[in-house]
């Protein structure tokens, strides 16, 4: 059998507990709860930017460990990962179209937050604008910028 985002292994958990996908900023934290809504609040309180869960999906500590290891080529620290291709995609397929309409507006506000930041940083000057560049990073995961003349 290959391994794939969707050949899921058997979980006897998957009846009583869910792995849930969190985007914030440009990450994906990968966990497992038996009460989505008290982990969301947890998890609001303990980061600085906007968060939400994209995606959802039947399953327990094997599951969640099962996509650790799928999307290990992303991952970051801990149970957060970078929102590679794959990733990415594998969320495309599976989240509610509300979740994704959130998703993209919130990654444009994201890539405005890293211009700001670098114009601030004085990395975009009249002269020079700094382009950020989808996928990026190792093994095409995180964002890569340029910086491009403008003059």
């Amino acid at each position: 059998m290959e391994l794939t985002p969707d050949t899921l292994p058997h979980d006897p958990e998957a009846t009583t507990r869910e792995v849930y996908f969190l985007y914030c900023s440009g990450f994906v934290k990968i966990g497992v709860t038996n009460h989505l809504t008290r982990r969301m609040k947890e998890l609001q309180v303990a980061t600085p930017w906007r968060s939400q869960v994209i995606c959802t999906i039947p399953g327990g500590r094997g599951t969640e460990d099962y996509f650790h290891f799928i999307f290990q080529s992303y991952h970051f620290r801990g149970e957060w990962f970078s929102f590679g291709p794959d990733l990415r995609s594998f969320i495309e397929r599976k989240a509610p179209d509300y979740a994704l309409e959130w998703l993209a507006e919130e990654e444009q506000i994201y890539l405005d937050l890293i211009e700001q930041q670098a114009r601030l940083l004085g990395l975009i000057t009249e002269e020079r604008k700094v382009i950020p560049i989808r996928p990026g990073g190792r093994n095409g995961n995180g964002w890569n910028v340029r910086v491009v003349r403008t003059r």
